[in-house]
């Protein structure tokens, strides 16, 4: 599925961890957005989708990969990860909205300033 059609879309990153949420302030926190081993960071693609959808994804295909209830979600702007020389990879697993984030320099301090500047960019979006 071609993702960057449109450059500037609303990516959407579920957060359940407490320890990646700022308390002071409703931020997320760098961590959240570090990519995994495998240098692909599990986003969904949520440009054009209504509250309640966003929230069904994340109930069906991400919450039960999960020992925790989802706490907040990270909503981005697809530029913020192309101003990090990074890429949006449309995969569909498990859901046709579902993507990842790649082109991580994996082991570099520059995957942590990149994750700190998407953190960053993020706004955080309670769960209901």
């Amino acid at each position: 599925m071609p993702f960057d059609q449109r450059p500037g879309e609303r990516l959407s990153r579920f957060i359940f961890d407490s320890g990646q949420l700022r308390a002071a302030a409703p931020r997320i926190k760098h961590h959240a957005f570090m990519p995994p081993p495998t240098g692909r960071l599990s986003v969904y693609w949520t440009e054009g989708v209504g509250e309640e959808a966003v929230w069904a994804i994340c109930a069906a295909h991400v919450t039960p990969l999960r020992t925790k209830p989802v706490l907040v979600r990270g909503d981005f702007n697809s530029l913020a990860v192309y101003a990090e020389n990074l890429r949006v990879d449309v995969d569909g697993v498990p859901h046709e909205r579902h993507a990842n984030v790649v082109g991580w320099e994996m082991g570099s301090t520059k995957t942590r300033l990149q994750a700190l500047k998407l953190a960053e960019s993020a706004e955080c979006v309670p769960a209901p």
